[in-house]
């Protein structure tokens, strides 16, 4: 991908990553195996570290246990796919694949929400991804 498109920052930033995009509001998570690909649409909870996992601490909706050591790299991603634009957060194992990746929302026109863009940016500024 052209490096306009893209930026990459440390593993080490899970942590705060992901309590940033708590703060978001509603997003698209995915989830992609072998067996399935799962979405799930709306605000992920923060989180908080206890028993070697990041904890998400909602209790409806997104929630569950993490395992945020495993995170080898965060990428983020600006581009157009089929034709639209998309801006994505890419939680990467150390395998190279992928953990999950968080886009950001879109509106009641479809249009990616400018607030989220632009705290996506912020975010990757603050971890200092190259």
């Amino acid at each position: 991908m052209p490096g306009a498109t893209r930026r990459f920052a440390p593993g080490s930033g899970f942590i705060d990553a992901m309590n940033d995009i708590a703060t978001w509001g509603d997003i698209t998570l995915i989830v992609h195996t072998e067996d399935g690909i799962m979405e799930f649409s709306g605000q992920i909870p923060k989180g908080d570290v206890a028993r070697g996992y990041f904890n998400l601490m909602g209790r409806t909706g997104f929630h569950g246990h993490l395992r945020h050591e495993r995170c080898a790299g965060i990428a983020f991603l600006e581009r157009t796919f089929m034709g639209r634009p998309s801006a994505t957060v890419l939680f990467l194992n150390p395998e190279g694949g992928l953990m999950f990746k968080a886009f950001v929302g879109r509106d009641e026109k479809n249009a990616l929400r400018q607030d989220q863009v632009e705290k996506m940016r912020a975010l990757v500024d603050r971890l200092g991804a190259a």
